[in-house]
């Protein structure tokens, strides 16, 4: 597991209790911060990362020198604009990116590997619920072979993917406002927002990418061949 620097990272004072019954301790969160934060402490945001993501967003990753995954959307002047917010993302737990994860030293001094505690969302009905108690509601995405479109129709956010990591970066008008804090519906309000666009919308991925576009798939040859198609959409070289 990567080292975690320590001033990137949190330890929890207590055990964390888990819904299976286990507790885990100690427990450590690795994130990344980008942007000042303001003096009244009013300018951050929080991302989360996919199962399979990380907490560097808008960073290399140090492990293997990749951009960070969300690039074009967090930085200086960019829709997340880190000159105006202190945006911050935690890895977590369970990863092996620096938080507290199967290849993290348990208490007997051996990695916990097969070990590790099962970390779960208790229910359906509590994903929503900590979801929709959030103030930004710009984009969500929905994983599941149940059920997945039903919870995303209940997610109070501007755009909601179901099953799909493409959704984003092809559907050109996405997302679709926001809700809160986030997008039109900061600035002229839930009513308001229903007359600039649509103020909720699920999508859903029904045919499958000819490439792996998920980062833990892809090999040198995908890389090129993304590379060359990005180009040719952005009249790069």
């Amino acid at each position: 597991m990567p080292a975690c620097n320590p001033d990137l990272c949190l330890t929890l004072p207590d055990p964390l209790p888990l819904d299976s019954g286990a507790t885990l301790a100690p427990v450590t969160i690795a994130y990344q911060q980008y942007g000042e934060l303001s003096p009244e402490r009013d300018n951050v945001v929080l991302i989360f990362h996919a199962l399979t993501g990380d907490q560097y967003v808008a960073s290399p990753h140090p492990a293997t020198g990749k951009p960070g995954w969300w690039e074009r959307m967090v930085g200086p002047g960019k829709p997340i604009d880190t000159d105006r917010f202190h945006v911050i993302c935690a890895n977590v737990i369970g990863s092996c990116l620096g938080s507290t994860g199967p290849a993290s030293i348990a208490s007997d001094g051996a990695p916990y590997a097969m070990r590790f505690p099962v970390i779960t969302v208790r229910d359906m009905d509590e994903a929503v619920a900590l979801t929709n108690a959030s103030r930004y509601h710009l984009g969500a995405s929905v994983y599941g072979k149940a059920n997945a479109e039903h919870v995303a129709r209940r997610i109070r956010s501007g755009m909601v993917s179901v099953n799909s990591v493409l959704a984003f970066a092809v559907v050109p008008t996405v997302p679709f406002g926001g809700v809160g804090d986030s997008g039109f519906g900061r600035i002229h309000g839930e009513e308001g927002l229903k007359e600039f666009c649509y103020s909720h919308s699920v999508v859903r991925q029904r045919w499958k990418a000819p490439l792996p576009l998920t980062s833990f798939a892809r090999t040198a040859k995908h890389e090129e061949m993304l590379g060359k198609i990005v180009a040719l959409v952005h009249g790069g070289k």
